[in-house]
């Protein structure tokens, strides 16, 4: 009950508010006095008239104008801001797939690293049975590729570091 008496009221209020609308006409007098009126009558015939449609259509085309300037600005800002977006996203999809290719050079350099440490772990088994055998010849060709073997481990744990320290300057070129 309330709802539609809010409705009625709110109708009624409508319609009365609408036809209250007067136009004011607005000039100024010979001593210098602005005056205003309803009447079109009590406006003398040398004064010049500005009604309120005048002044509202000036006033709506100030509106307009600042209303297509703050568009204008809106849009600009969104763009820039779409620009910026777009921007920081192709930075992170570069840092992604640097991340990417630094984690497979990584697992290939320490599965390499783990099958030269296996070689070189059966090298020492080796080692161990030729000297129990005493056979020198043998052993010294053992040392030799012990040598050579931790050699290579330790090339590829340069390879590591190096790659390491790539992926670090890489990753301060791109802004992390």
């Amino acid at each position: 009950m309330k709802f539609f008496l809010s409705i009625v009221i709110l109708f009624f209020g409508t319609v009365l508010c609408s036809n209250l609308y007067a136009e004011i006409y607005e000039w100024v007098d010979e001593n210098g006095v602005r005056r205003f009126s309803n009447v079109p009558t009590d406006i003398p015939d040398n004064s010049n008239v500005e009604t309120t449609r005048e002044i509202e259509i000036q006033e709506q085309d100030v509106f307009q104008r600042r209303n297509e300037e703050q568009r204008r600005r809106d849009i600009e800002r969104r763009d820039a801001a779409f620009q910026e977006r777009r921007l920081q996203d192709k930075r992170e999809s570069d840092i992604r797939s640097e991340m990417r290719k630094h984690e497979q050079n990584l697992r290939h350099l320490e599965n390499e690293l783990k099958q030269k440490e296996n070689e070189l772990s059966a090298l020492g088994r080796r080692a161990d049975t030729y000297s129990r055998r005493t056979d020198l010849s043998a052993l010294s060709r053992l040392t030799t590729q012990v040598a050579t073997k931790r050699g290579e481990i330790n090339s590829i744990k340069g390879r590591i570091a190096r790659e390491n320290q790539r992926h670090s300057n890489k990753m301060r070129s791109l802004g992390r």
